[in-house]
């Protein structure tokens, strides 16, 4: 009797560990399926830098060296997300398509935590864009609390040409409001000729004031002065100082110009002066030697 009265509790308990591990197994699969998972659109994504990259690769064998271009996004988004999807396409200045790509990422990022999508392009591509246009969607756990669209974002670069009359010196690439300032422009060089700055126009009427902040594609343009005479007037001798407070000047005439026709001709005289000061005492004298130019 108590043999019997243990089989029937055994069998009792494993029905119900059955059952509970039955329930158990509902209620995680319930729990899996209650997860939601959200989409992400455009709007919710912020790009907060991009640049183009360049890698050299030397060969250590025959010293041959090799170049990757890529294309760099640093992204955030408004909440955490677990996937993204990029489509990027890039254009050139005069609006055509030179590559476009989509693709999908598995990654865990939170709410407003940067993470980098990077892009190899080719040289044309890295060449010659001038604008980009990115469309970005996600996967998310956490439900958006405002309505997002999928507009693309569009990054521009601006172009700014260095001219000399039609000839293109220098064709360079720069983010919208970059400021170019006077010394990172190598100064050109030309035969018979000094160059006298930089001009927005063609006819040189309105001429560059440094820093440039560049908002819109612009061309600058060379001036120059030519050399239509030259002449030089050498040994020149300073006399009858006076004391320690005393100033002395000499007026240089360069000779050898016709001054009316090349005033009629649209030319400019520039004077280079260039002087060696020889002082000859057996004490030290206090000397302040000051220019005015011609």
């Amino acid at each position: 009797m108590k043999t019997k009265f243990l089989t029937c509790l055994l069998v009792i308990l494993a029905i119900l560990g059955l059952v509970s591990c039955s329930f158990q197994s509902s209620t995680d699969s319930d729990k899996s399926t209650s997860e939601t998972i959200y989409d992400i659109e455009t709007s919710s994504f912020e790009v907060n830098s991009y640049d183009f990259k360049v890698q050299t690769s030397i060969n250590l064998k025959d010293n041959s060296t090799s170049k990757k271009y890529s294309f760099a996004f640093d992204v955030q988004c408004d909440y955490p997300i677990n996937q993204y999807t990029a489509n990027v396409e890039f254009y050139s200045l005069e609006n055509k398509c030179l590559f476009e790509d989509s693709f999908t990422k598995k990654i865990s990022v939170d709410a407003k935590e940067s993470f980098t999508i990077n892009l190899g392009v080719s040289e044309r591509t890295y060449n010659d864009t001038y604008q980009i246009k990115i469309s970005l969607s996600g996967k998310s756990n956490e439900k958006p609390s405002k309505s997002s669209t999928s507009s693309p974002i569009i990054l521009n670069y601006l172009s700014v040409s260095f001219i000399d009359g039609d000839y293109v010196l220098l064709k360079s690439r720069v983010k919208p409001n970059y400021s170019i300032t006077e010394n990172q422009i190598t100064i050109p060089q030309k035969d018979n000729c000094s160059f006298c700055g930089w001009y927005l126009d063609k006819q040189l009427s309105e001429s560059i004031k440094f820093p440039l902040k560049v908002t819109s594609n612009i061309n600058l343009y060379a001036g120059w002065l030519q050399t239509y005479y030259t002449t030089t007037c050498q040994n020149v001798s300073l006399k009858d100082w006076t004391g320690n407070d005393s100033t002395a000047s000499y007026n240089v005439t360069p000779t050898g110009f016709d001054y009316d026709k090349l005033e009629k001709e649209g030319y400019h005289i520039k004077i280079t002066v260039t002087y060696d000061v020889y002082y000859k005492k057996d004490y030290d004298v206090p000397l302040d030697i000051g220019y005015a130019g011609a």
